[in-house]
Parts: structure tokens; C-alpha cells; sequence
């Protein structure tokens, strides 16, 4: 429509935004915080920082309901700690943020051969980090209340990386421009799974945040390059208390 034909309202049309402060974009890229040991401090209110419950596989025990507590800029997992090594690499990374979610969905982590041992990463963070001394969860209401009342408190974690080449989704490409974009013959990844030692590093000795999947793929007449373009997402592991950073 041609906007001189456009019947406006002056008295409903005054802009209502406060020039004078302006905040900055949300979603602007962020680079990730490289790996290492950390110490965090938890956000000071917790109530508003669950992610929505999921379904879980716990093995041979079936499905069930599971919950994450997802932290980001509106709760932030804040670093309030770090090796000398590490500031001296990173002189900013004292009041750095992360964005993680740690869930109560249990995983295997029996040494291969023993018999299956299904603990959860939120189990980890509770009684290892943070210390918690008493009746252990038994539902998921539990796990909420309990690490709701450790709000503002702090504990030691290895920031980790990892990635994955989801075969049931179309794979990102290189568009050619710096950036990715998905594959408009819409191509699946291959199923490649990436822990941190098997990430690449550039020459400065620094994981790459996005690589390429060095995978294969199965097509007619043998296998292909996967191709995909990956990015990295961090995780939280070893969990210890903030003890453990004495001396940092």
C-alpha cells in the first residue's frame, strides 16, 4: 500500500520509545568462554530459571520426565574465579558469563564393565559442589526446591566443550560469506559425535568454536565427506566445591 494513502492516528501514534536509553540487541554473537576450570557463582534467584520438563531415556529403565535449569543473560552462571594461567590468558574472564543448563536426567557412568550406574549432572552439582548434606531428591520438585536454596552461592566446574552431527536434522554449510546456512538440498548430518580432546584447535592453540564435520557419510556406491558445519556447546563436568579455588 502506498503509505501517503495510509490513514494515520496521530494522537495513537507517538513513538513510545525512551531514546536516551537504549539498550543493546539481544542475541548478538558471543564468542564462548574456552575451556578450563572455573568458579561460578550461581544467580541470585533461581525461581525463573527452569527450562521447560522433557522426556528422558534412562537406559533399560524407561522414560521419564526430567528437568534443567537453563542459565543465561536473564541468569547468569557467572565466573567469579579461575586459574592464574587461565586470567593471564583471559585478563576479562573475571565476570565472563555462560550459558549452560544442567539437568537431572541420569546417564551411565559406570567404567566399561561394571555394572550400570545412572547419576545425573544436577546430582553432581548439588551434593559434590555445592555440598548439599541431606535427604537426596526423589522427584523432580525436590531437585527444584533443593537447588533453589543454594541461589547465590558458588562452586568449582570444568567448562567443557562439545558438538554433535545430528543425522536426523538438514546439516548447516558454509554460505561463502564468513557464515553458515542450511543445506537447501537439505542434506542430513552423519551422527558425529565430538568430545573436546577431538575438537580442533587454530594455530593460537584455542578450540574453534565452528569446524567442519570430518565425518562420512553412507551414499550409493560408498561414502562421502559429511561436509557439515558444526558449532561447539559448552557443558559443565567435575564438579568440586568452591574450596577447591583456594590459592586461585
Amino acid at each position: 500500500m502506498d503509505y501517503r494513502q495510509l490513514k494515520l492516528d496521530k494522537s495513537k501514534g507517538k513513538t513510545a520509545v525512551d531514546y536516551e536509553h537504549v539498550p543493546e540487541q539481544r542475541g548478538e554473537f558471543k564468542a564462548l568462554l574456552q575451556p578450563g576450570d572455573f568458579l561460578f557463582r550461581l544467580p541470585k534467584n533461581l525461581d525463573l530459571a527452569w527450562a521447560e520438563p522433557f522426556e528422558a531415556n534412562v537406559g533399560d529403565k524407561g522414560k521419564f520426565e526430567r528437568i534443567a535449569v537453563q542459565f543465561d543473560p536473564e541468569h547468569p552462571l557467572t565466573v567469579v574465579g579461575a586459574p592464574p594461567a587461565l586470567r593471564a590468558a583471559n585478563p576479562g574472564v573475571i565476570g565472563e558469563t555462560v550459558r549452560v543448563r544442567v539437568a537431572n536426567a541420569e546417564r551411565n557412568r559406570a567404567r566399561k564393565g561394571d555394572p550400570a550406574a545412572y547419576v545425573s549432572d544436577m546430582y553432581y552439582l548439588l551434593f559434590e559442589g555445592l555440598g548439599l548434606d541431606g535427604k537426596k531428591p526423589d522427584e523432580n520438585m525436590e531437585w527444584i526446591m533443593a537447588l533453589n536454596a543454594f541461589a547465590g552461592k558458588e562452586f568449582v566446574a570444568a567448562l567443557t566443550w562439545s558438538s554433535f552431527c545430528s543425522e536426523r536434522n538438514t546439516r548447516y554449510i558454509d554460505d561463502g560469506q564468513g557464515g553458515t546456512t542450511e543445506d537447501p538440498d537439505g542434506t542430513k548430518g552423519c551422527g558425529t559425535r565430538y568430545y573436546q580432546s577431538q575438537l580442533p584447535r587454530g594455530e593460537d592453540g584455542l578450540f574453534a568454536e565452528r569446524f567442519t564435520c570430518g565425518g562420512k557419510k553412507q551414499v550409493d556406491g560408498g561414502t562421502v565427506d559429511c561436509g557439515a558445519s558444526l558449532r561447539c556447546f559448552p557443558n559443565l563436568e567435575r564438579f568440586r566445591k568452591a574450596s577447591f579455588a583456594e590459592g586461585w
